[in-house]
């Protein structure tokens, strides 16, 4: 990532997050958070935008930075819905749920925000190099 940071678009995330309590999950992000500003890391920046409902959002994605996600394994139906989740043994973990974890809001971000981080990549950093 350090290497990386000038030249490319940084958005931290947490890969198989359910492996972790929500205190352990909570202190990993700060723990995340605090390497990256300590390595002087440039990360993501969610742009400020005109409308108060889109900067509340806009907050909501700041605040959950590193996303924490759960990829799924096999998919499984709750009533009529179809729902991707991640099967053990014990049971199954909804990567899904906002509660706890991300995937939603990462692909939420990355839609929205994919031209801008595009925009970013190629006028700023790459027409520096």
């Amino acid at each position: 990532m350090k290497r990386l940071h000038d030249r490319v678009n940084i958005i931290p995330v947490i890969a198989k997050a359910d492996t972790l309590t929500s205190d352990e999950l909570r202190l990993f992000k700060k723990a995340i958070m605090q390497d990256i500003v300590n390595e002087k890391m440039k990360i993501y920046e969610f742009p400020e935008c005109d409308d108060d409902d889109e900067n509340k959002l806009t907050k909501i994605y700041k605040d959950k930075v590193p996303f924490a996600v759960v990829g799924s394994n096999s998919i499984i139906e709750k009533g009529t819905k179809r729902t991707r989740v991640r099967q053990y043994a014990w049971g199954t973990v909804d990567g899904m749920c906002t509660m706890r974890f991300s995937l939603s809001l990462t692909r939420i971000v990355f839609l929205t925000f994919q031209s801008k981080m595009k925009f970013i990549v190629i006028s700023l950093l790459y027409e520096v190099c």
